[in-house]
């Protein structure tokens, strides 16, 4: 399988899949990365290190060789904010996805608040995914079987504007990967400057993602599609229940999931 991680800067891949990636890198997956601009002013930067424009694409690349020195990455140099916009990205989202060709894409959602660079791109690969499929400009026509966005921060500001919040229907279990996604954390010198500071971000939003889901860390993302089944899926226990059961016993924790008697009391009016 083919995987196509979309980042409008450098740190997004890290910041919201890198145990993902990881994960898909050990099952012998195919994976590629794509980061749409510099991200110079994705993060405060002092005026020195903006003074080296490809220092977040340099960080993005170290990153990588911690989880695999054989990801193939491109991190393309537009300019993040307001100088870049969806028709700057829509052709080169379709050629990449000419040229790999990949059976899953995933980017961020095009209703995304918490930066306005992470819409633009969500918009632009949704539609360069659709003109892959149907006009042959430089490469061959491709249809990607699969789209994934982002889970990570896509509910705070969308509560605050009044709009739907989209929860995330994929949890990916990084638990095992942790300390990989921790190490390439370190190489975003710019945005987590110690281990202190990278431990603090994991186990506040990474290990809170597992917490809610049944895993000790976690990644989360929304999928394009639904579930497409004859059947009702059976996800089984939880880590939760599944540790629960081998500490206690069967029979204990059968006996304890019953739903116990409750007298109805009729209060007047």
């Amino acid at each position: 399988m083919k995987l196509l991680f979309i980042g409008a800067h450098p740190a997004d891949l890290i910041d919201l899949a890198a145990g993902t990636i990881a994960n898909h890198v050990r099952a012998g997956d195919g994976v590629y990365i794509l980061a749409m601009t510099s991200g110079l002013y994705a993060h405060r930067l002092t005026k020195q290190q903006r003074e080296n424009k490809n220092i977040k694409t340099e960080e993005l690349y170290n990153a990588l060789a911690m989880i695999n020195p054989d990801i193939v990455a491109t991190a393309l140099d537009y300019g993040d904010g307001i100088s870049c916009g969806h028709d700057d990205f829509l052709e080169p989202i379709m050629n990449r996805i000419g040229i790999i060709k990949p059976d899953v894409v995933i980017t961020h959602h095009p209703m995304e608040s918490h930066h306005p660079d992470h819409a633009k791109v969500g918009a632009a690969t949704m539609e360069a995914i659709v003109q892959a499929s149907r006009y042959m400009l430089v490469h061959s026509l491709h249809t990607v079987s699969n789209i994934f966005f982002y889970g990570y921060q896509f509910h705070p500001n969308m509560v605050k504007l009044g709009k739907s919040v989209v929860p995330p229907d994929v949890v990916v279990d990084i638990t095992e990967v942790i300390e990989i996604k921790a190490k390439a954390f370190m190489e975003l010198k710019t945005q987590f400057n110690t281990e202190k500071v990278v431990w603090a971000r994991l186990n506040s939003m990474e290990k809170e993602c597992g917490r809610q889901y049944g895993f000790e860390y976690a990644e989360t993302f929304i999928s394009y599609q639904p579930c497409r089944t004859t059947l009702l899926p059976d996800f089984g226990d939880s880590n939760f229940q599944k540790l629960l059961r081998k500490q206690v016993g069967e029979e204990q924790i059968d006996r304890d999931i019953q739903y116990p008697e409750f007298d109805v009391v009729k209060e007047g009016l």
